[in-house]
């Protein structure tokens, strides 16, 4: 007899409990299919070709270490960014969430970043503050000769229709949002006393795009640019033909 309040509020307990669970189950069925939460995987991949071509190494991508993705549904940012490392010239994201009635646009970017001791990454060479309408290159950082400035861009889309079909995921192929222009000397062994040799340059160029419209793929914002090169003059690069500077450029 002394057992029996506490026998009698354990059963209670566990009908409460079950009334809660069921209570639960019966909402989660209730959900409409097209306002279910679906997770797909994005996949990034980075060209292998044509190369960036710098001195003896050429440039090839691998530089690239972070991938950053935004989601947009009918152009309007939905709060989700996801940030993952880049490897084996790709990147994947394997938990995106979408909402099943949408349309999405994912945009992509993917450069060399800092990453730090937490796993987050910072930005060196382009400021993303104002991603994906301006990725813009930081002036401070500007220079020539260097492929850790190589940098990739593009999107994807998930229509309605497919998140319907439940689809498990897209890919994107990236690009590159601007070129290389790599400056040599070619008689700089000619001169005869090392001492005259020239040991920096300050290269200018009077117009340069420095920023790019992830959405759009249009350059904007040019700018006089320049930086001093203290090492890259030294180097001198052959083609092995007539016209090296056409080579170098193609």
């Amino acid at each position: 007899m002394k057992n029996t309040p506490f026998r009698l509020f354990a059963a209670a307990l566990a009908l409460l409990s079950l009334g809660l669970s069921s209570c639960q189950e019966t909402e989660r069925e209730s959900l409409a299919p097209e306002e279910a939460e679906w997770s797909i995987t994005v996949t990034a991949s980075i060209p292998t070709a044509p190369v960036v071509r710098s001195e003896a190494a050429p440039g090839d991508g691998t530089s690239a270490n972070r991938c950053i993705l935004e989601v947009y549904e009918n152009d309007v940012f939905s709060g989700a960014r996801y940030v993952a490392p880049v490897q084996d010239m790709g990147a994947v994201f394997e938990d995106v969430h979408l909402i099943a009635g949408g349309s999405y646009e994912l945009v992509l970017w993917a450069d060399c970043a800092e990453k730090g001791q937490d796993g987050g990454y910072s930005d060196i060479y382009y400021n993303t503050e104002a991603f994906p309408e301006k990725v813009s290159i930081i002036p401070e950082t500007f220079a020539g000769n260097d492929d850790a400035r190589d940098a990739f861009f593009g999107s994807a889309s998930v229509t309605a229709e497919a998140l319907a079909a439940g689809t498990a995921g897209v890919s994107a192929e990236l690009r590159r949002p601007f070129g290389q222009l790599n400056i040599y000397s070619y008689d700089y062994a000619m001169i005869p006393v090392e001492t005259m040799r020239p040991a920096a340059v300050k290269i200018t160029f009077g117009s340069v795009y420095t920023s790019v419209d992830l959405t759009t793929g249009e350059p904007g914002d040019p700018a006089e640019m320049s930086y001093v090169s203290t090492v890259d003059v030294i180097p001198a690069f052959s083609t092995g033909d007539d016209n090296p500077i056409e080579k170098e450029i193609n």
